[in-house]
């Protein structure tokens, strides 16, 4: 038996599922795949420092925060943009 949920309560969209379209499994794949895919950013900041000096990761990881937050505040309606904001916390 489902439970019926009123407009206006904080569990109206569960997991943004009606603003992105993730269902709540699909959610999770998308954060695991992205646990996996945030274990390369340290070392590419480790290879990327070593070669070119600390500046330089330091300014990508930077520009990067500010992608990320860009694309979470216009991937509010769009599934793609969702995922690249995602893929790059």
């Amino acid at each position: 038996m489902q439970r019926q949920i009123q407009p206006g309560h904080a569990n109206e969209a569960p997991l943004d599922q009606d603003r992105v379209g993730y269902s709540g499994d699909e959610l999770g794949v998308l954060l695991s795949v992205q646990s996996v895919v945030g274990l390369i950013g340290p070392l590419l900041a480790a290879m990327i420092g070593k070669r070119f000096g600390m500046s330089t990761p330091v300014i990508l990881a930077g520009l990067l925060t500010g992608a990320t937050s860009l694309s979470y505040v216009l991937g509010e309606h769009s599934k793609t943009m969702y995922t690249a904001g995602v893929m790059t916390i």
